[in-house]
C-alpha cells in the first residue's frame, strides 16, 4: 500500500517485517514528501519491484525468509536499473558493512537513528537516484537516436546502391563495334559506392563517333550527381538540339568544352570543376580530334607496343571563366588503339606520379595485342597489385578505342 504526498519527491519502498518500525519510517518520510510503498518481507519487495520502478529501497537487515543483504543480491541480479538501496541495521562491525556493500547496498542507516540523519541520507540517495534516472533517460534517447541514424544509414546505402546501378546501367558493358572497323570498350571502378568518374561513347552521325571520359572533383554523392548531370548533358538528341551541336552542325571538342565551362562555371565555388577528355573520331578514316581539359594525356599504342602521347595538359572545365581549350588531332591506323584514363591510374598513394605513369605506359604497351576488354581488366588487376590491395582512394576509369586491322 502507499500513502499520498504533497509533491513528487520520488518513490520509496520500505521493507521491514516489523509493522511498528515501518510506520515510524513511513511517518518520517512522509514529512519529506516522498511517496511511500511498503513490503513486509523480501518476497513482497521483489514482487512490487517487478510491477513498478522505485527510486529507493529502505530495507531492514534482519528479516525472516530473506535478509536485507540477500534482497540486495536478488535486486542486483534481477533488475537492470537497480534502485538506490539503504540497509537499516544495528550492526556496526566492519565485516558486516563490507558484506552489505558487496551484496549491492549503496548506504547504511544505523539503529537507533535520528530524523535528521534519515533526512540527509535519504536526500543524498534521492539525488543519486534522480541522476541515475536522468542518465537512463538520456541513454534511451541516445539509443533511439542511434537507431534512427542506423536506419538512415542503411536507407542511404540502399539508395546509393540503387543510384550506382542507375549510373552504371548507362555505361556500355561490352566491346562495341562501330561501322566495320572501330571497337570501343570502357570500364570504371569508383572508390566508393558512387563515384565522380563517367565515360561514354556514341555516334553523332553516320560517320562520327563521340567519346568522353570525365572526372568530377571529389568523391561520393556530390561528385556522382555532377557526373550524372554531365552524362545527361553530353548526349545526342534526335532533333540534334544538344550541347554537342550548333546550328545543326557538330561542335568541335574545344567548343564543347567551352560550352560546358560556360554552363558549369560558378564564381562562388572552386570545388565544382571537372577534368575531361572529349573527342570525335571519323570511323571511316580513323582521323580524330580531342580536347584535353586537365586530364592525363591519352596514349596511342601500336600493335608492337610503341606508345605516344598526342595531347598535353589543359585547364579543367568550370574552374576559370572564359577559359580556352586546345584541340589535338590524331589518326588511328589499323591495329592502333587510343587509351584514355582518369588520374586514379597515375596518382596512386605510392612512389611518385611520374613513376606510376611510366609503369602504366609499360602496362599499356604490354597489353597492346590483347582484346580491349582483357587489356583493361589486366591494367586494373596490376594497379591493385601495385597498391598491395590498400584501400582505393580515387575513382579509376579507362576507355579504349581501336581501329581493326584488315581481315579482322
Amino acid at each position: 500500500m502507499r500513502s499520498q504526498c504533497r509533491q513528487d519527491c520520488g518513490e520509496v519502498l520500505l521493507v521491514d517485517d516489523n509493522a511498528a518500525d515501518r510506520s515510524l519510517l513511513k511517518a518520517m518520510l512522509e514529512k519529506l514528501d516522498y511517496r511511500i510503498w511498503e513490503a513486509e518481507n523480501g518476497k513482497q519487495a521483489l514482487e512490487q519491484l517487478s510491477c513498478r520502478p522505485f527510486d529507493m529501497v529502505l530495507s531492514d537487515w534482519m528479516m525472516p525468509e530473506m535478509t536485507g543483504p540477500e534482497l540486495c543480491q536478488r535486486i542486483a541480479t534481477r533488475f537492470e536499473n537497480k534502485p538506490y538501496i539503504i540497509l537499516i541495521t544495528g550492526r556496526q562491525e566492519t565485516n558486516d558493512l563490507i558484506r552489505g556493500i558487496e551484496s549491492g547496498a549503496d548506504d547504511f542507516l544505523t539503529k537507533p537513528f535520528h530524523y535528521d540523519e534519515l533526512r540527509v541520507r535519504v536526500h543524498a540517495g534521492s539525488r543519486v537516484a534522480k541522476l541515475q534516472r536522468k542518465l537512463l533517460e538520456q541513454n534511451l534517447i541516445l539509443v533511439r537516436h542511434l537507431h534512427q541514424q542506423h536506419k538512415l544509414v542503411e536507407q542511404n546505402k540502399q539508395e546509393l546502391t540503387l543510384a550506382a546501378r542507375v549510373l552504371m546501367a548507362d555505361l556500355p558493358d561490352s566491346i562495341n563495334v562501330y561501322g566495320k572497323s572501330v571497337e570501343v570498350y570502357g570500364q570504371l571502378k569508383p572508390a566508393n559506392t558512387l563515384g565522380g568518374d563517367v565515360l561514354n561513347h556514341f555516334m553523332l552521325d553516320d560517320a562520327h563517333l563521340a567519346f568522353y571520359l570525365i572526372d568530377v572533383v571529389g568523391h561520393g554523392v556530390s561528385a556522382a550527381l555532377n557526373a550524372f548531370l554531365l552524362s545527361k548533358t553530353l548526349v545526342r538528341h534526335d532533333d540534334q538540339q544538344s550541347l554537342l551541336y550548333q546550328n545543326q552542325q557538330l561542335r568541335s571538342p574545344g567548343e564543347v568544352a567551352s560550352a560546358l565551362n560556360t554552363q558549369f562555371f560558378d564564381p562562388l565555388s572552386t570545388s565544382q570543376y571537372f577534368t575531361m577528355i572529349y573527342g570525335v573520331l571519323n570511323i571511316n578514316t580513323g582521323d580524330g580530334v580531342f580536347c584535353q581539359a586537365g586530364s592525363p594525356s591519352p596514349v596511342i599504342c601500336d600493335t608492337d607496343g610503341h606508345c605516344t602521347e598526342p595531347g598535353h595538359g589543359g585547364f579543367p572545365v568550370g574552374l576559370i571563366d572564359n577559359a580556352t581549350f586546345e584541340e589535338y588531332a590524331f589518326t588511328l591506323k589499323p591495329g592502333q588503339r587510343l587509351l584514355v584514363f582518369s588520374d586514379g591510374f597515375v596518382e596512386l598513394d605510392i612512389d611518385n606520379s611520374r613513376c606510376q605513369q611510366q609503369r602504366l605506359y609499360a602496362l599499356l604497351s604490354a597489353t597492346a595485342s590483347l582484346p580491349l576488354d582483357q587489356a583493361i581488366a589486366y591494367c586494373y588487376n596490376e594497379v591493385e597489385n601495385w597498391t598491395e590491395h590498400h584501400t582505393q582512394l580515387d575513382d579509376m576509369s579507362m576507355l579504349a578505342i581501336q581501329m581493326r586491322e584488315a581481315g579482322q
